[in-house]
């Protein structure tokens, strides 16, 4: 199993003068430690007008600046957003293609229809169109990847014959993702070979049944977008370490309910969407919106409590056949001492043992 930070971007209020620009450093500040610690993967998302929820809302610019700022660590997009008036796939081929140049091949290329009404309604996106257009988008681009001589005639956007520059450094193009929250969505990832993205917010059962059908998904191709396949199951937990576990398991209560608050404030999101198993349905509904971030403590889906626990949990993910985990950070939230804090504990006691158990098999 590898591992990885997905980096959030969220800032609660309220807010004071300079607060914006010092999450900004601070964030920039998270990559470069990680790169420094070995972590594998750094993902960063993309939202528009979520105040308190994520401020990165130019994720291809910050991109360009963490490619010059760190090493090795692979620079993924998780995800950005597909839709012809937000993101014109001839921008989102040449902005990933120079991103790819500038970090030497580094770049990973995750993608989704979008995260909800209010960042469409900004856009003047109309929902029903959103899934097709995504899938419409990623096709273009890639031919645009493959190819000097490049035209499209689509149901969403016209582009006449041009030849789209630069072409990526890897070829013929970066790994591809797909957001998935939802069952129908793991098995599509699994059948147009994607990697799986999997905000989940659950419990082990239930993301060890999405693994089950994204694996499905990969075993029956159907309409497969290239034909380098990035079979690779990834799952986002939050992710407290401590000597202390008590403090760990305050921290992580502490810092996700700000994150549930954020959720709350822009009508996100419930657990009932996470999980496949009716009774935790029945019960998250009938608690409201947001996340029961104990609940999903408690069915094993955030990684919390000392290394040995730590290390525990992370073993039954590889079990399940969770191919990266990556953890949540909130620099925003917890401050930056503690994300620093956190990542070191990390990798100094925890993947040490799955580092060695893959050099040992």
């Amino acid at each position: 199993m590898k591992f990885g930070i997905n980096l959030s971007s969220a800032l609660p209020r309220p807010w004071s003068p300079g607060d914006e620009h010092q999450l900004v450093l601070d964030c920039l500040r998270t990559a470069v430690i990680a790169d420094d610690l070995g972590f594998d993967y750094l993902w960063i998302g993309e939202h528009h007008f979520l105040e308190e929820y994520h401020h990165l809302s130019a994720p291809e610019t910050f991109m360009g600046a963490l490619a010059m700022a760190t090493k090795t660590i692979r620079l993924a997009h998780g995800i950005m957003t597909l839709q012809p008036k937000m993101n014109h796939p001839v921008r989102v081929a040449e902005r990933i293609a120079l991103e790819d140049h500038l970090s030497n091949g580094r770049i990973d290329f995750g993608s989704g229809r979008g995260s909800g009404l209010k960042e469409w309604a900004g856009f003047e996106i109309q929902e029903p169109d959103t899934k097709e257009a995504w899938d419409e988008s990623l096709r273009a681009i890639l031919a645009m990847w493959k190819t000097d001589d490049f035209a499209w005639d689509g149901k969403h956007f016209k582009i006449p014959p041009c030849n789209v520059i630069p072409k990526p450094f890897q070829r013929p193009h970066p790994p591809l993702w797909l957001a998935c929250t939802n069952p129908e969505t793991q098995r599509l990832a699994g059948e147009r070979g994607l990697g799986s993205i999997a905000f989940l917010y659950a419990g082990i059962d239930d993301v060890a049944e999405r693994v089950k059908i994204y694996k499905e998904g990969i075993a029956n191709p159907s309409n497969r977008f290239s034909d380098q396949v990035n079979d690779c199951f990834a799952y986002f937990a939050n992710c407290v370490v401590d000597a202390d576990e008590a403090r760990a398991r305050e921290l992580y209560v502490i810092s996700s309910e700000k994150q549930r608050a954020a959720f709350t404030t822009h009508g996100w999101t419930s657990i009932t969407g996470t999980t496949l198993r009716a009774d935790v349905k029945a019960a998250a509904a009938a608690k409201g919106s947001g996340v029961d971030w104990q609940d999903v403590l408690d069915r094993g889906g955030s990684v919390v409590g000392d290394v040995k626990r730590a290390v525990g949990t992370l073993r039954n993910y590889a079990e399940i056949g969770i191919d990266l985990t990556v953890f949540n950070v909130f620099p925003g939230v917890t401050g930056m001492a503690e994300v620093e804090r956190n990542l070191r504990v990390i990798a100094s006691s925890v993947i040490p043992s799955f580092r060695e158990a893959a050099k040992a098999s």
